[in-house]
């Protein structure tokens, strides 16, 4: 191998492994966001895998949804619904700042990066920065920007525990350090539990810049009005929905898990981790002279063989929980699975609302059936919630 080519390999290896890691000093919740982005995982291995695996998908569900040879009434302990259709206002309606940052985030034209030095970061700003991160006075690989900058919102809990608290009240252009500890178990065995020191640098405040005309430029909608008001609808949607999801997942009990259908998931998500990891190690390598960045799958996730099955574990029990406790209000509710159902689910996948033949055909009927189970269960609670005032010791 040419020296120009391991250097390029190594340089290339830093960046990704740098944003991979970004992404991974997260706090994992087993909430309807974590069941999600399982769930997602597994959709896009649709895309990339061969017909044969992704009807693994279904293997152990029935044609309309159920999984097959189980009773739920055996492995899930439901609570009054009563007590989950009661929810704070604060945790189901976004406030204005919330929907600016999420519209700067919709159209990159849309922010301005104020540079102001008289301003002071609070919680919940949409911040640049830059820092470099070092252990024992040491530089680690992936924990640093590169001078690049890289954004954050503040309270979004994108790092590890105590990161974004102390960038508050530090100004724009102001250079300072902060210490945390890695979690005993983030997954990299030279970071695992170790206390880090980071030079920051906040490079400035985000601002929202639109006006109808950028919203018209880079948007189906007319008017920012329009724009912002679509912005909150659907944040609020998809607030009341993961708050739904997540008082489920607290308080019912998912006391075990119909054994072939819970290690069919881990099965399909190793493929999955397996597919990414093998796609993405070519992809690199055909377009950096033959050079493929990571050895295994290990190395590309960063952590070690048995780390990565625990996660996977993880993964597939949080996406049981989900259609465990969905089938058992689906079946108590008599409920039934309606088109718009179907179609919200396929949409959700990136399917045409008509594409139900080719989703059954990619995965499997009962694998789509389930998937619209849940969201004919999360709509018919989302009707029936009652939306009350935060109370003044929550907020």
């Amino acid at each position: 191998m040419k020296k120009e080519n391991k250097q390029l390999a190594k340089k290339l290896k830093a960046e990704a492994l740098k944003k991979k890691k970004q992404k991974r000093i997260l706090c994992i919740v087993l909430s309807v966001v974590l069941v999600v982005v399982a769930a997602i995982g597994i959709g896009i291995g649709v895309k990339i895998a061969n017909r044969p695996f992704t009807l693994k998908y279904s293997k152990y569900l029935t044609d309309d949804g159920k999984i097959k040879d189980a009773v739920m009434a055996d492995y899930v302990k439901l609570v009054d619904l009563k007590e989950v259709l009661s929810v704070k206002k604060d945790d189901v309606i976004p406030t204005e700042k919330d929907v600016e940052i999420q519209m700067m985030q919709l159209i990159s034209a849309g922010k301005k990066l104020n540079k102001e030095k008289d301003q002071k970061v609070a919680d919940g700003d949409y911040i640049n920065l830059d820092y470099v991160g070092y252990i024992g006075g040491k530089a680690f690989e992936g924990g640093d920007t590169g001078e690049k900058g890289t954004d954050l919102v503040i309270g979004s809990n994108s790092y590890i525990d105590d990161f974004e608290e102390q960038l508050i009240g530090h100004s724009p252009e102001e250079e300072f350090e902060i210490t945390v500890t890695f979690p005993e178990d983030y997954g990299n065995e030279e970071l695992n539990g170790k206390e880090a020191v980071f030079e920051i640098k906040i490079n400035g405040i985000y601002e929202l810049d639109l006006d109808d005309e950028k919203v018209k430029k880079n948007t189906d909608y007319k008017t920012l009005a329009d724009f912002k008001e679509a912005t909150a609808e659907e944040m609020r949607e998809n607030m009341l929905r993961s708050t739904l999801w997540t008082a489920l997942n607290e308080k019912c009990e998912v006391t075990g898990y119909p054994e072939k259908y819970i290690s069919n998931l881990e099965d399909v998500l190793y493929k999955v981790y397996e597919q990414q990891y093998k796609y993405y190690n070519a992809m690199y390598a055909e377009y950096y002279g033959g050079v493929a960045p990571w050895d295994s799958m290990e190395d590309y996730y960063g952590m070690t063989k048995e780390e990565l099955k625990k996660e996977l574990r993880g993964y597939a029990e949080a996406q049981a929980d989900q259609a465990m406790i969905a089938q058992m209000i689906f079946e108590q509710e008599k409920l039934t699975v309606s088109e718009d159902d179907r179609k919200e689910y396929l949409e959700s996948y990136g399917y045409k609302a008509t594409e139900y033949k080719s989703a059954v055909a990619d995965c499997g009927k009962g694998y789509v059936e389930q998937g619209s189970i849940i969201v004919a269960v999360t709509n018919y609670l989302a009707e029936k919630v009652e939306i009350v005032e935060t109370p003044e010791e929550d907020k």
